[in-house]
């Protein structure tokens, strides 16, 4: 088990780094999160509500909220396939949707549970008020392996990475590395994270660098 926590380490790490071509432009964040999953009975179905409020430049300014909207069918005890869509407030008078499908895929390394997320989406960005910004789609594809190592009790050592994959370049567009304690109750998770978010961008913009401060309240009930 300690052997295969060090290669996910070392990938996670190896992966997590900001091109050094370019400049680096750093921000602390502050991401906040509720999330409510439905459960219907034995039912394979099931619907996720999320929301997230983000804090940018040292947490002094607003910058949106994420809404998320799921849909999830379990196909087996251990895999769940779904579909989704994701609205962003308005950035800039620019607003964001995401059409988004699901794999999910539960596993264990030893003791430790493990999650494998696989996304992709469909994006849009337009402005409403700006006739002269032109609608951009595009797709994106991403997969997040997560292991939490367990410390004591209801407590864990929670280490993901979620990559991110786009047609556009640069095609490496986005890195997301998480690490933090988590805390799970039955039906209830509470994760405070340290996140760093690389955004690459093409040159001569710089690669933009956010050392995240994230915190989840995730509740799971049953009707």
């Amino acid at each position: 088990m300690q052997r295969s926590i060090l290669i996910l380490l070392l990938t996670l790490l190896c992966f997590g780094k900001a091109a050094q071509s370019q400049s680096i432009d750093h921000d602390i964040v502050n991401w906040s999160s509720v999330m409510l999953t439905t459960k219907f009975g034995e039912s394979p179905w099931s619907v996720q509500f999320f929301a997230q409020n983000r804090m940018i430049r040292n947490l002094s300014q607003f910058q949106t909220v994420v809404f998320l909207l799921y849909g999830l069918y379990r196909v087996s005890p251990t895999t769940s396939l779904g579909a989704g869509y994701i609205f962003l407030t308005p950035i800039n008078s620019r607003i964001l949707d995401i059409f988004s499908f699901q794999l999910w895929h539960d596993f264990k390394v030893g003791e430790a549970p493990g999650v494998l997320r696989v996304r992709a989406e469909s994006l849009s960005w337009h402005s409403p008020e700006d006739i002269f910004f032109e609608s951009i789609r595009s797709w994106r594809f991403r997969i997040r392996p997560e292991i939490a190592i367990p410390i004591v009790g209801n407590f864990s050592w929670l280490i993901n990475n979620e990559w991110f994959l786009t047609a556009e370049p640069p095609i490496w567009n986005q890195n997301r590395f998480q690490t933090g304690a988590r805390f799970r109750f039955p039906g209830i998770i509470v994760d405070v994270l340290y996140q760093n978010r690389v955004l690459n961008r093409v040159a001569p913009t710089p690669v933009r660098v956010e050392h995240i401060l994230l915190l989840n309240f995730f509740y799971t009930m049953t009707i």
